[in-house]
């Protein structure tokens, strides 16, 4: 048998006169986490520094959905914008096949919270490749079409193809 794990640290910055208020929202979330009956605990260590909340896994038990849920009270209640950035490491400890990765989030003040992961970015990465192998042979096909055809047979088609073409390649590019 196998165990899965989930490790991070990461330090929730808060303005020194701050630190005393953001520990009590975050211990108020912690207790909120514990006494939820779907939750029932509490994945992640929250510690008191003088430079704002140190976040941290316990043996590989963490949940950074935990950390999204306390960081963000702590930042609205605060009213800090600066934002929280935390990320995480997925481990096994044995070499399964997909056991392996992580993520990060970015967590701010009156916005939704940005979540990565990295085996999603990898692939939307590939994607966007082979969208852009696509539209490159789409525009070469538009050009050769183009070039093909005698002067009477062009058409505004192939210009509104090759320049959708080089739109998409350069929106994929920017």
């Amino acid at each position: 048998m196998a165990n899965n794990y989930c490790e991070f640290s990461a330090m929730l910055e808060i303005p020194e006169d701050k630190v005393a208020a953001a520990m009590t929202v975050a211990m108020r979330v912690c207790e909120e986490l514990e006494s939820d009956e779907d939750e029932g605990y509490v994945g992640c260590n929250v510690q008191y520094d003088k430079n704002g909340i140190w976040f941290s896994s316990d043996a590989g038990e963490g949940n950074a959905d935990h950390v999204e849920r306390i960081a963000k009270a702590v930042l609205e209640e605060m009213e800090i914008d600066e934002p929280f950035y935390c990320s995480w490491a997925f481990t096994c400890s044995k070499p399964r096949i997909d056991e392996f990765g992580g993520g990060a989030m970015k967590v701010q003040r009156g916005k939704e919270t940005m979540y990565i992961d990295a085996m999603s970015f990898v692939q939307g990465e590939v994607l966007s490749n082979t969208m852009r192998e696509l539209l490159d042979a789409l525009a070469e096909l538009a050009i050769q079409a183009d070039d093909d055809c005698p002067q009477e047979c062009r058409s505004k088609h192939f210009k509104a193809a090759l320049a959708e073409a080089n739109r998409l390649c350069d929106a994929l590019d920017g």
